[in-house]
C-alpha cells in the first residue's frame, strides 16, 4: 500500500456511489487526479506510480505477457498535466465468498466522513492506493483507492432536467424512440422495452510472447 498522494484536483469522482455503466455487479468506485509535473510534490507521487508500473511490466515479462494499459494519460495540450485514474470494484471474490470494498473517506481534519459528498471537478483530493496488476483486456495496472482525503471540496450539484414548455400539437411530428439503456418511456406514455447489451469481456491471448526481456533503468522513470 502506498503513502497518500499529494493533493491534486480531481475529475469525474464516483466515490459516493459506484459507477455501474460497465460493471453491473455492484459497480466501480473511481476518481481521476490531475497532477502537474512542475509541482515537486506531484512529481514525487507520479514517480511512485510509475515505479509500480515498471514492476508490473517486469513481472508480466517473466510470464511471457505484455502489460498494455497504463493508469495515466498525458494531456494533449499541456504535457505537464498527467491524469491518473484510481478505480476499485465494489465487490471482490475471496476464499470465503464475495465481500464488499468501500474506500474510506476523510475530511481535512482527518475525521472519517460518513455522509460522503458529491465531489465535483476541481476538488482537491489525496488518495492512498494499492497496485493491482491484471491480465484481462490486454493487461494493465489498476490503482485501487483504499482511502481518500477531501482537502477542499467543490460540491457537485446535478443539473435539474428542464421542463417541457411546449403544448402537445394534435397530428404533429412524433420522433421514433431509439433503444437506450435503462427504463424508457415513449412519447405517448407507453413503456418501451430497453435493450441491454452484454458486458464486453475478453482475455489476453496466452500465446503472446516477448522476444526480449524488458529492462528498465532509472532514466525510464517519469518518461511520460
Amino acid at each position: 500500500m502506498s503513502n497518500p498522494t499529494a493533493g491534486a484536483p480531481c475529475e469525474w469522482a464516483q466515490i459516493k456511489e459506484p459507477d455501474t455503466r460497465y460493471n453491473k455487479d455492484g459497480g466501480t468506485y473511481q476518481i481521476t487526479l490531475v497532477f502537474n509535473k512542475t509541482n515537486p510534490e506531484h512529481l514525487a507521487s507520479l514517480r511512485l506510480i510509475q515505479v509500480e508500473y515498471k514492476k508490473a511490466v517486469q513481472e508480466a515479462a517473466l510470464k511471457n505477457k505484455i502489460l498494455g494499459s497504463k493508469p495515466w494519460t498525458v494531456d494533449t495540450e499541456d504535457t505537464n498535466l498527467i491524469r491518473v485514474k484510481f478505480s476499485q470494484k465494489r465487490f471482490a471474490q475471496g476464499r470465503d465468498g464475495k465481500f464488499e470494498i468501500i474506500p474510506t473517506v476523510f475530511d481535512g481534519n482527518g475525521n472519517v466522513v460518513t455522509d460522503i459528498p458529491l465531489m465535483g471537478n476541481g476538488s482537491m483530493i489525496s488518495v492512498q492506493w494499492a497496485p493491482h496488476p491484471y491480465d484481462l483486456q490486454g493487461g494493465g495496472l489498476r490503482l485501487q483507492p483504499i482511502a481518500l482525503q477531501i482537502q477542499s471540496l467543490v460540491e457537485y450539484t446535478p443539473e435539474a432536467k428542464a421542463e417541457n414548455p411546449f403544448a402537445k400539437v394534435n397530428g404533429g411530428y412524433v420522433a421514433p424512440v431509439a433503444p437506450v439503456f435503462g427504463n424508457t418511456q415513449g412519447v405517448d406514455g407507453t413503456k418501451e422495452t430497453p435493450v441491454i447489451e452484454d458486458d464486453f469481456k475478453s482475455e489476453l491471448d496466452n500465446t503472446t510472447h516477448l522476444t526480449d526481456a524488458v529492462v528498465y533503468t532509472d532514466d525510464d522513470i517519469l518518461d511520460f
